[in-house]
């Protein structure tokens, strides 16, 4: 929303954040079947791993056109392109394995970079997609990491749902 861009995020008033939040999340299936589309990866592939290594493959070539970055940094579209494969991790996410997860607004700690930020919350554990894609996405871009880095985000939100389910029985 263009009233949340003219401020930081940690200066949103509660109402801000929310809003935020809701526009994000209306905002993922579109977003991300352009990705997709983008990255010329068929949507009805059945297998997430696959998906999450085909965009990653696909994130690492585009994401060295000067459209996406330049000095080893990402341009806007960069961290837009970056963004939306987190995204992707967390459509794939909720596709497998809904219960007991959720989008919620980060409102403790302040000190949290994610603060007023809509995260992903589990059990035992807060994700936030963005972020975490925007920092992977730099250290693809900056060969520090492997394309593969958005498939293990995938898989550890699952090793943490499978962990805590393995607690509770």
């Amino acid at each position: 929303p263009s009233a949340s861009a003219q401020k930081s995020p940690r200066d949103w008033t509660s109402k801000e954040a929310y809003a935020y939040k809701q526009w994000l999340v209306a905002s993922v299936p579109a977003r991300t079947s352009h990705l997709l589309w983008t990255l010329g990866i068929d949507q009805s592939l059945a297998e997430h791993e696959v998906v999450l290594r085909e965009a990653g493959q696909g994130f690492l070539r585009l994401v060295q056109e000067s459209e996406f970055s330049g000095g080893g940094r990402l341009t806007d579209a960069g961290y837009a392109l970056a963004a939306d494969m987190g995204l992707l991790v967390t459509r794939l996410r909720f596709e497998r394995h809904a219960s007991g997860i959720r989008w919620e607004v980060l409102k403790r700690p302040r000190t949290d970079a994610s603060f007023n930020l809509p995260i992903i919350r589990g059990p035992g554990f807060n994700f936030d997609p963005v972020a975490a894609a925007i920092a992977n996405g730099i250290a693809v871009l900056q060969n520090r990491r492997t394309p593969d880095v958005f498939g293990e985000m995938y898989r550890s939100t699952v090793e943490d749902l499978k962990a805590h389910d393995s607690r509770s029985n």
